[in-house]
């Protein structure tokens, strides 16, 4: 019985420590990001008619969600366009924010994918091509993808960051953020 509950005790020391270690982890990854503006390049490619005046129009707006995929795995899957169809429709004021999508890859295959994804899944908002790694090289963005959607004021300064689809808290945030 002494075995077991100092098995129990181990494992909970354990448990809590990795869980301080990954906490620590998230605050530090948010420390460096608070109040960051993000550089946008001046030339990314999309497949939207008018690409230029369109990506001036998103960038005046007050408010920008910024979804950045690296090409490493998987584009098209990273990219979760189903996923953002649905949380887009939740937002009301969409007439006072703007939606980025941008993928750094130059390979032409994972661009005809994501092309193809994005009109299967009817995905109504553009998705830009940064073929240099130039947005990234800028940024320097963190390489888990957790941490690389923002949501931006109108100056392009960091107000959060995190992906609203895979954690709850963070959509909260955002929508009371987008909803004043």
């Amino acid at each position: 019985m002494k075995l077991f509950l100092y098995t129990i005790l181990i494992c909970n020391l354990i448990y809590s420590c990795s869980f301080n270690s990954s906490k620590n982890k998230i605050a530090s990854i948010i420390k460096k990001w608070e109040n960051k503006e993000i550089i946008f390049p001046p030339q990314l490619i999309s497949n939207f008619e008018k690409q230029d005046s369109t990506f001036t129009l998103m960038l005046n707006k007050q408010y920008k969600i910024l979804h950045f995929i690296d090409s490493t795995g998987c584009t098209p899957c990273k990219l979760t366009l189903f996923e953002w169809n649905q949380l887009l429709k939740e937002f009301p004021n969409k007439n006072k924010m703007a939606f980025i999508f941008i993928i750094s890859t130059k390979d032409s295959v994972t661009i005809a994918k994501t092309n193809q994804w994005k009109h299967l899944h009817k995905f109504i908002y553009p998705i830009f091509y940064d073929i240099k790694n130039t947005f990234n090289d800028m940024n320097k963005f963190n390489d888990d993808p957790m941490f690389q959607t923002f949501l931006l004021d109108q100056n392009n300064k960091i107000l959060l960051i995190g992906n609203p689809i895979y954690n709850a808290e963070i959509k909260t945030l955002y929508q009371n953020i987008l909803n004043k």
